[in-house]
């Protein structure tokens, strides 16, 4: 699953325990309402009491957990795009040096064809180096991921 798609359900989870929080507080209300207060409350009244503490506890844990997560996805459609991005610019350049590494190289004939070969030797050399950058920075976005 992509970033942001863990986004979008992360986002509508919120929504959805957002709405249950709202049908929590007016339950916390009718009980303040129905049920009696104070020092002698029967027994299941006060079961009923330290249960909906204790799923409004739950809740409202949850509902943070979850806004945790959803900025942990958020931050990783950044680190995503960046990745994405190094790896279409690294793409090509593989694909081409692949195919110029199969060609092969001609034995040169003299010192002219000598230099340039060595010239494009060389080139190519600090081709790979620069992309090797790319590599490594798309490499170190996707390890900033929380999620791989």
């Amino acid at each position: 699953m992509e970033p942001e798609d863990r986004v979008a359900r992360t986002m509508d989870l919120q929504e959805d325990i957002a709405a249950k929080v709202e049908i929590i507080k007016k339950n916390a209300e009718n009980e303040l309402s129905l049920l009696p207060q104070g020092e002698d409350v029967p027994v299941d009244a006060e079961k009923f009491k330290e249960e909906l503490i204790r799923i409004t506890k739950y809740v409202e844990d949850l509902q943070k957990k979850v806004r945790i997560e959803c900025d942990h996805f958020s931050e990783d459609v950044k680190f995503w795009a960046e990745y994405k991005t190094g790896i279409k610019e690294f793409t090509p350049w593989l694909n081409q040096a692949e195919s110029a590494s199969t060609e092969g190289l001609s034995k040169p004939a003299d010192l002219p064809e000598a230099q340039a070969l060595a010239d494009k030797v060389h080139g190519f050399q600090k081709s790979c180096v620069d992309h090797l950058k790319v590599l490594e920075t798309a490499e170190a976005a996707a390890n900033k991921m929380t999620t791989h």
